[in-house]
């Protein structure tokens, strides 16, 4: 600004109208709720929890229970599970009893949750979303909802044609993990004890229910594909499709085969005096820009990327690398 029109403006007051401007063409934040009673449109809210009940122990004694925390979330068994708990309360002493204390099983662990995880346990959806959505996050609310809408038109269509060029009975990624898991198997022996059971000879040996979709070791049950069934199905020479059928080729085809019709604009009044209300959230925005980038949490690993102008390894890019070049 001070060099094209010599005039020097602060950065708060230089955000102060690009606010005023984006109000302008989108319309403004608050007042935007209102037009939510016009649409119809129910919009999802996604809870992150923070890592509670060890803040005072030290960083290396903390990463260390965390990780024997998500062992005993990714248990495959009971027994397996009983063990680890009791290795879990026993290092964290008072701090993760009391953490435990009215945490239920079945809300965190694999081996004592009733319905199919199909090998998700954390919230990296709502990452991805938020992720998805990163450049119309500033957004007022009702425009908010018409990008998100637009994009999923945009996403469904180009999921149909990349479906249409398929040519396997599984879905590639998966057809792939298959390759991988017969890859690990080729030497196990399979004997057959009836039409659906049998015992595979691995270390240490594992019974597998093909009907059931089970096995022994109790990790068929929790992810797709596991090196049991997969030997079983290969050795006995099974249909790949009686593993799980919504990872075939034409699930996959029918997700996306439905579209997503455009919405008119509607009449809508301009002011509603019997009604109540809608206002925005009660929590307060931040003033200035607000963060894009998800912050990375305590013991979280980041990806490392070769800088394309310096050529240094770590977390920035050609666009944001600040490193002096030597001419």
């Amino acid at each position: 600004m001070k060099e094209e029109f010599g005039v020097l403006v602060s950065y708060h007051q230089a955000w102060m109208a690009v606010e005023k401007a984006r109000e302008n063409v989108f319309g403004n934040y608050a007042l935007s709720f209102e037009d939510l009673r016009w649409e119809g449109i129910k919009v999802a809210c996604f809870l992150l929890v923070e890592k509670m009940g060890i803040k005072s122990m030290n960083v290396q004694y903390k990463n260390y229970l965390i990780g024997l925390f998500n062992r005993c979330a990714y248990a495959p068994n009971l027994k397996t599970f009983e063990e680890l708990i009791r290795k879990l309360k026993r290092d964290g002493c008072e701090a993760v009893k009391d953490f435990f204390s009215d945490l239920p099983c079945e809300h965190w662990t694999r081996v004592h949750f009733k319905g199919k995880r199909y090998g998700e346990m954390s919230s990296n959806l709502a990452e991805c979303f938020n992720s998805w959505i990163k450049d119309e996050r500033h957004l007022p609310i009702m425009v908010l909802v018409d990008k998100i809408r637009v994009q999923l038109f945009e996403q469904r269509y180009c999921r149909r044609e990349d479906t249409s060029r398929w040519s396997h009975v599984i879905c590639p990624f998966m057809d792939a993990k298959l390759v991988d898991a017969y890859n690990s198997c080729r030497t196990w022996g399979v004997i057959r004890s009836s039409d659906d059971l049998f015992e595979v000879q691995s270390h240490p040996s594992v019974f597998v229910d093909i009907g059931g979709r089970t096995c022994s070791c109790g990790k068929w049950q929790l992810n797709f594909p596991y090196v049991n069934a997969v030997c079983v199905l290969e050795k006995t020479s099974r249909p790949w499709t009686c593993m799980l059928i919504h990872i075939t080729m034409l699930a996959v085809i029918l997700t996306y085969s439905m579209s997503i019709y455009p919405v008119p604009t509607l009449w809508r009044a301009e002011a509603v005096a019997s009604e109540e209300s809608i206002r925005p959230p009660l929590s307060k925005r931040p003033s200035g820009r607000h963060k894009t980038q998800t912050i990375p949490s305590s013991g979280e690993e980041i990806k490392k990327i070769t800088c394309g102008r310096c050529g240094q390894i770590g977390s920035h890019n050609r666009k944001t690398c600040k490193v002096l070049i030597q001419l």
